[in-house]
């Protein structure tokens, strides 16, 4: 369902129907200036009233035997459903707009709940399912309402001009508004400003001393694993308020959703050899943006600090004098240890933990010692395509066969999938791990490596 609005105003419309279900529907289009035609054999007293009062033209008569108008909207209301769907079939099949009364099959568009507060109106649907639970929630929102939001919305309609010529800048007007709305809460029931109070505290921030000069800057925000419910606050506030998102190939869309719609969102990501954008060029996006006084977010899978290039990105930020913020996110790791109720450490059996990658293929003898140090559990990171000869190579060296390992694709996601073995079975069948590998491979899924005594069950 997408929701879009009409100025019913400036549309031609047609409410079918003069019972109570009309009546009801005749409310809602006269409140936002509407003047429909109403076409119904037998009519309420009601409608009659409101067609006279607001000059409405009616025809008294079936819809098939009335002169049946071209409208933009239809508004099938009668009391009856058989005829309500008989009705909109023939009017859809036009390609007009359509709504039948709790017929949500037999409609192309609906009704939604609504909230106006002056010039702004918000739209509330459940797609016609759920229209009580719509208008809880409608309920709900107008709650939180502060009782001068009314006259904030019109005062701020009427110096929409001014507030224009004053920065015509998108980005330092955006920074105006928001330090307004930190002046004048729109959500605060227990807080009343005057519509004096209000005009006053808008006039002086037009002064130069108030004059608001939006900053651009940097901010390394972690996705976490890829679950949208295992975003942090801090990291939601952040994507819904950037203006520049830069993400990573391992952010799901379920998170990007959470963007504003005019947001610039670049997919920087690296993965598999294919690099969409190299580091110097990343850089570059960054202080393109940021120089224009946007707010940039750099949005990095799990969080922003492990294995993601923080550190060039945030001495790049100092280099150039751009404000930064680091916002952590929970690691791939910790999301799959969690999902799988494995504890990464445990008392006289695991006292540390390793936390690498794969990824270089010329790691040195050291790095492989420590694969096999005792009572520590191993995290690898990056693991997908260089597992199997990394196993070897520590079963090479000496780790316990009945030591357990788990690979884990897609950690917190739907399309997550685990293998939980040990180095001694993948010994006798290597061919069980590659076919999970070049499984996860085949359907593009990031896999995280753990192994350890600590996982054992």
């Amino acid at each position: 369902m997408f929701l879009l609005g009409l100025k019913l105003e400036e549309c031609s419309i047609t409410i079918i129907g003069g019972g109570v279900v009309a009546l009801s529907k005749l409310r809602t289009v006269l409140q936002f200036q509407g003047k429909p035609r109403i076409i119904a054999p037998i009519i309420l007293k009601e409608i009659v009233l409101l067609a006279n009062e607001y000059s409405l033209p009616v025809e008294q008569c079936k819809w098939e035997c009335s002169s049946k108008p071209k409208a933009l909207l239809t508004i099938v209301a009668t009391d009856s459903q058989e005829i309500n769907q008989g009705i909109a079939f023939e009017i859809k099949k036009s390609g007009a707009l359509v709504v039948a009364a709790d017929n949500i099959e037999n409609s192309n568009c609906s009704f939604v709940a609504l909230i106006k507060r002056a010039n702004m109106t918000i739209g509330i649907s459940s797609s016609g399912v759920a229209p009580v639970l719509a208008q809880t929630i409608k309920k709900r929102i107008e709650e939180l309402f502060a009782t001068h939001l009314e006259d904030l919305i019109t005062i701020l309609a009427s110096a929409r001009v001014t507030i224009k010529s004053r920065f015509p800048l998108l980005s330092t007007r955006r920074a105006w508004y928001k330090n307004i709305f930190l002046k004048i809460p729109p959500f605060n029931p227990t807080l009343h400003k005057s519509k004096q109070e209000i005009i006053t505290i808008i006039e002086q921030s037009f002064s130069t001393s108030e004059m608001v000069h939006a900053k651009g800057s940097l901010t390394l925000v972690g996705a976490g694993p890829g679950a949208r419910d295992l975003l942090t606050l801090r990291a939601l506030h952040a994507i819904e308020s950037a203006d520049v998102i830069l993400y990573d190939s391992l952010v799901s869309e379920d998170t990007l959703a959470t963007a504003r719609r005019d947001a610039v969102c670049i997919n920087t990501g690296k993965r598999h050899g294919l690099h969409r954008y190299h580091q110097p060029e990343i850089h570059q996006e960054i202080l393109k943006y940021t120089s224009q006084g946007l707010q940039v977010i750099r949005l990095k899978g799990g969080d922003p600090l492990l294995f993601a290039q923080a550190s060039e990105e945030l001495h790049f930020a100092k280099k150039h004098n751009i404000p930064f913020a680091v916002i952590p996110g929970i690691s791939a790791h910790t999301s799959a240890c969690a999902q799988h109720a494995f504890p990464i450490t445990k008392n006289e059996i695991s006292d540390s933990v390793l936390i690498t990658t794969a990824h270089n293929n010329k790691k040195p003898l050291g790095w492989w010692k420590a694969l096999v140090r005792k009572n520590q559990t191993v995290i690898l990171y990056m693991s997908r395509d260089k597992l199997l000869p990394i196993v070897k190579k520590v079963t090479a060296l000496g780790i316990p066969l009945n030591t357990p390992i788990a690979c884990i694709a897609d950690s917190s996601l739907s399309t997550h999938a685990i293998l939980k073995t040990t180095f001694g079975a993948i010994a006798k069948n290597q061919n069980m791990l590659m076919e999970y590998l070049e499984q996860a491979k085949n359907q593009n899924k990031a896999v995280i490596t753990i192994f350890g005594n600590s996982i054992k069950k």
